[in-house]
């Protein structure tokens, strides 16, 4: 890709245990991936809900429309031309579909295998449950942009809960629990 203006130094590893939230808002611990690139492949992160990280499960309802929204809304004061494209929302959606498939390429042996925690243990969603997650959620919110990857993503998620059963489901995200 050609350099743009939608260009951020980003940590490429956005999650909730790579930082600590202080009085002064959020500090990034873990950066070790930190890299230049297009803002849409750090939001993708607000929408899918933190796209690089074993440790969310699913979020509550409404959660992760409010960080794409303070998210185009900080990244606008600093860039404004990135969310001011009209394909602003589309390059998101193409962002979190790459990491559907990264995370389908990441974790599949380990689902494969039954590993149950894909993080440390009674703290993270089995690799399972975390690909299921994944494919449910690319099903839904990539149907309209991405329809064959969406629906291929729904017949994956189907084969997940007739084939791994109740190892399939999550069961929340246990920071709101």
């Amino acid at each position: 890709m050609e350099p743009s203006p939608a260009d951020v130094l980003w940590p490429t590893d956005t999650c909730p245990d790579n930082a600590v939230l202080a009085g002064d808002g959020w500090w990034f611990l873990d950066l070790e991936g930190t890299d230049v690139g297009h803002a849409a492949l750090a939001a993708a992160s607000t929408v899918l809900p933190f796209a690089t990280c074993w440790c969310v499960f699913d979020p509550p309802p409404g959660l992760t429309d409010e960080f794409f929204a303070a998210f185009t809304a900080g990244l606008g004061s600093h860039a404004p031309e990135a969310v001011a494209a009209p394909d602003w929302p589309r390059h998101v959606t193409a962002a979190c579909a790459a990491y559907v498939s990264f995370n389908t390429a990441w974790f599949l042996d380990g689902a494969n295998e039954g590993r149950p925690s894909a993080g440390p243990a009674g703290r993270s969603p089995s690799y399972r449950q975390l690909l299921t997650s994944r494919w449910r959620w690319g099903a839904l919110a990539l149907r309209d942009d991405f329809p064959a990857l969406s629906a291929a993503l729904r017949a994956a998620a189907g084969w997940a809960s007739r084939t791994w059963g109740g190892d399939a489901e999550t069961t929340g995200c246990p920071a709101f629990r």
